[in-house]
């Protein structure tokens, strides 16, 4: 038998990647381990597959395959169908954020769902791709329970989003306008405001037409978005006046009737200055339900903020069939983030993973 050419060698990989079970009778493999025992021409996970189903993968191999699996989550990146590396990049952030307010000697939380849009002219959006191995898996979990369930490993994913990143200031890159919805006051639902702020201009829509705004237009009133009964649920109404309803109204009031006259007003309204700083210590959130990726068969020193052409198959040279180690990952499993279960693929990889764990966390033991 020939030496395999760099393209023999990637479908050899992949084959053995989508069935395990094919390993023991595969007569190529068979040739080429006698000629390398090592197994150098194979990625890590397959390597390590191989040892396993003939009992020799130890610790060092198995956490080296559990740490070439990356889960990867870009659903904040938006590319279009036609977009190439070195196109401009468009960005979604989603945060919860909250910004804690004292009115009548209480503390009273208000939560924001805000949305950034940001245009990025180079790699920087990859800081918004979500990313961690299985091997990192296995570190904080201690074992791989939750890939059973697509809802639980999303979770776990998500957790490792980097702190928002949006900042609607300047002209440098990115580009971003960030609008800010107040959807939540201690913990009753409301429609608040939207600020939209972005390119040096704020505005605000779905303003309380029965209050008098400020001059400014820059910021708004929480208080505005309570009506009298909601006000009683957070015991924030004054007693006297809970039960009167402005909205019948035909003049605008400064604030709802229900609002005792010794508050401090002044101190409900609300900046953008004063959101962007909520925002900034938020929680980054999945934008939609667009599947989270799980990437095998990469070399060790691959990572999802890489290009795929960075190593291609090429440099798995004739005669020093070494699999390499920025190599991209060769097989792609979409995770469905609602549908919670699991890939026919990822099942039939499953058992082999949770092998692999289990030997890797006997070496960290050891």
């Amino acid at each position: 038998m020939s030496v395999p050419t760099p393209q023999q060698l990637i479908e050899l990989n992949t084959a053995l990647l989508f069935d395990p079970a094919s390993i023991d009778d595969h007569t190529v493999l068979s040739f080429l381990a006698e000629g390398d025992p090592s197994l150098r021409f194979l990625c890590p996970l397959t390597r390590a597959l191989v040892q396993l189903v003939h009992a020799k993968c130890d610790a060092v191999s198995a956490q080296a395959a559990l740490d070439s699996c990356w889960l990867v989550d870009d659903s904040a990146v938006n590319r279009s169908e036609d977009w190439e590396p070195g196109d401009n990049q468009e960005v979604v952030e989603l945060v919860e954020h909250r910004l804690n307010v004292d009115f009548k000697g209480q503390t009273i939380p208000l939560l924001f769902h805000s949305e950034a849009d940001l245009l990025y002219c180079s790699e920087e959006y990859k800081e918004h791709i979500v990313a961690a191995t299985i091997g990192d898996l296995l570190s904080e979990q201690g074992d791989l329970s939750i890939v059973a369930s697509s809802h639980h490993l999303v979770d776990w994913l998500t957790e490792h989003a980097g702190p928002p990143v949006a900042r609607p200031e300047g002209e440098d890159e990115p580009l971003c306008s960030i609008r800010y919805q107040l959807c939540r006051i201690g913990g009753i639902e409301v429609e608040g405001p939207v600020v939209a702020n972005g390119y040096h201009e704020i505005s605000i829509e779905g303003l309380n037409d029965h209050y008098q705004q400020q001059n400014d237009g820059e910021s708004f009133c929480w208080l505005h978005a309570l009506d009298a009964s909601q006000a009683e649920q957070l015991d924030i109404a004054a007693a006297a006046t809970a039960a009167s309803n402005p909205h019948g109204s035909v003049t605008p009031q400064a604030y709802p009737s229900w609002v005792s006259p010794e508050a401090d007003v002044e101190a409900c309204w609300l900046s953008a200055e004063q959101l962007q700083e909520s925002y900034a210590y938020g929680r980054r959130l999945r934008p939609g339900n667009r599947p989270i990726h799980l990437e095998l068969g990469c070399g060790l020193d691959w990572g999802p903020r890489h290009d795929n052409e960075q190593c291609p198959d090429e440099e798995l040279k004739e005669g020093n069939m070494t699999f390499p180690d920025e190599h991209a990952p060769l097989i792609s499993i979409a995770i469905d983030s609602e549908a919670g279960n699991m890939p026919d693929e990822l099942r039939r990889l499953s058992p082999y993973l949770h092998r692999l764990a289990e030997i890797a966390s006997v070496g960290k033991a050891d």
